[in-house]
């Protein structure tokens, strides 16, 4: 359960629901998908309907990929960080989402199978218990913006909710939360052992529960997530410090078994959280280190062993420092960068810990860059490394287009990545597609003509409607240069085309 909060003077439930399904694909295995037919790295996608988002992972590569789908208006794709993407149906039909590695395309062939579906839906998505010590919850729903969504209870007796989602005990019983957003309607079960009475007597003492914390060896510390009256001076204390502590944020950390009370007070106001702990300090096992792996470029990846260990519940892996190595969740480690770092192996409430010293020099991502100038001028790229058959793919053709053959033509200024892939190992190109300056050429099109007069006399009526590029504006400048664009600028390309002056710039005598 993540992402808790806890209402005023109250322990608050997360519920984590999703407003949309998640399909996961982990390319690990693309290898072997490929292997009967190596020219093919198409992994196929299938949503249901727009809205619905498929999580793709790229593995077995230590290498940031660059993500780009061919058409957006079907479906887009973003990354989430590290290797892993999300593809978002827009609407029916079907694309391709490419996956940019420097040595490698991965294409995604996705199908979006309808529109969105404007059918309201009801979906559970779990229950709340309430009590005096935590009378009030604030649901987070995934995808759902509280403040804009509809909140409704069936019975105010015995649970009331606010416009924001805040749902407040009133008496005992149970009743039904029920959230509409976006054409969906949640509901939120909810049991109530609240009594008003009780509350009523320890609000007179001056007291105010704001929830309960168990504490235990493998989970020894809890903040207290309690929403407090903001900015102010808190002073937070304990019953009991042979049992619990508590810093100055409201973190309580275990010291023995027992209960006691964390008390936060402010100014006269008093607020307290019943702390119950099964922490056994004789349990406490400390780390050991088991061992140590040296990372290098010729050997930038190996798996780690927990000998005699019994690993049947399962291994929680991390590494210190992931600038310098990271481990997955089958332990093997892989460089990143050089440097030393140290992996834990978490086996139930024991710790392995394996040095790691690495002299590893990371590779870089970044495609080898082209630049051409001129709007309509071609470079030719080559493929050589990449076999006979190589197919040629641009991530932006408003920019840049490219031919069977690697040509690649300028469109209009900007940037485009241009990718050759032969199926076995692909390579990208950064290309940088520059305006050639020649002054009087407004459109840069290579040429003044009396079409450059027009677009300059349209640009100074009515700039939104007629914009220039930066390239143009510094071109349609042609008639005392630096003094920005006027209707003269216009003229002079006219006296050019007419032969009164022979060229252009002109400055005003």
């Amino acid at each position: 359960m993540k992402n808790r909060k806890i209402a005023a003077f109250a322990a608050a439930l997360c519920l984590m629901g999703g407003a949309l399904p998640l399909q996961t694909f982990n390319l690990q295995d693309i290898t072997t998908a490929c292997a009967a037919d190596e020219s093919s790295t198409v992994i196929k996608v299938e949503l249901e309907q727009a809205g619905d988002i498929s999580e793709v992972s790229v593995g077995n590569t230590t290498e940031t990929p660059q993500w780009y789908s061919d058409d957006e208006k079907i479906a887009t794709v973003k990354s989430v960080g590290g290797l892993k993407a999300q593809i978002t149906a827009v609407s029916k039909g079907t694309t391709t989402v490419y996956a940019v590695l420097s040595s490698q395309l991965l294409k995604f062939e996705v199908t979006v199978k309808a529109d969105a579906d404007t059918t309201p839906k009801e979906v559970h998505i779990g229950d709340i218990k309430l009590t005096n010590s935590s009378s009030a919850a604030q649901p987070e729903l995934n995808g759902v913006d509280s403040s804009k969504a509809k909140w409704t209870s069936s019975d105010e007796k015995v649970a009331k909710v606010s416009s924001d989602g805040i749902i407040t005990a009133v008496g005992k019983g149970t009743c039904t939360v029920f959230v509409e957003y976006n054409g969906t309607k949640y509901t939120i079960g909810i049991t109530s052992t609240y009594d008003p009475q009780t509350a009523a007597e320890a609000t007179a003492a001056g007291e105010t529960p704001i929830g309960e914390i168990k504490l235990t060896n493998s989970e020894p510390k809890r903040k207290i997530e309690a929403t407090l009256p903001a900015g102010a001076k808190i002073t937070w204390s304990s019953t009991d410090e042979t049992v619990a502590t508590v810093d100055s944020d409201g973190t309580v950390t275990a010291v023995g078994k027992g209960k006691c009370r964390i008390y936060a007070v402010i100014a006269k106001q008093r607020y307290f959280a019943e702390v119950v702990s099964e922490y056994d300090p004789a349990e406490v096992v400390k780390p050991s280190v088991i061992g140590t792996i040296n990372l290098s470029d010729e050997s930038p990846s190996q798996a780690i062993t927990l000998k005699n260990v019994n690993t049947d519940s399962g291994v929680e892996w991390s590494c210190s420092d992931e600038k310098v190595a990271k481990v997955d969740d089958k332990g093997i480690v892989t460089a990143v960068g050089s440097g030393s770092a140290v992996v834990t192996a978490k086996v139930g409430t024991t710790e392995y810990l394996i040095n790691i010293n690495s002299t590893y020099t990371a590779k870089s991502s970044e495609p080898k860059e082209v630049t051409i100038t001129g709007i309509g001028n071609t470079t030719q790229l080559s493929s050589a490394g990449l076999g006979d058959k190589v197919e040629w793919i641009s991530m932006n053709k408003k920019v840049a287009t490219v031919d069977d053959k690697g040509l690649v033509t300028a469109v209009s200024e900007g940037e485009a990545l241009i990718v050759a892939n032969s199926g076995k190992v692909s390579t990208s190109i950064k290309v940088t597609v520059k305006a050639k300056e020649i002054v009087g050429d407004a459109n840069c099109d290579g040429e003044v003509s009396l079409t450059d007069s027009l677009l300059i006399l349209q640009h100074v009526a009515n700039a939104s409607k007629h914009p220039l590029s930066e390239q143009g504006k510094n071109n349609a400048d042609c008639f005392n240069r630096g003094d920005g664009i006027t209707a003269k600028d216009a003229l002079a390309i006219q006296m050019l085309d007419a032969k009164v002056i022979t060229a252009l710039p002109v400055t005003e005598k």
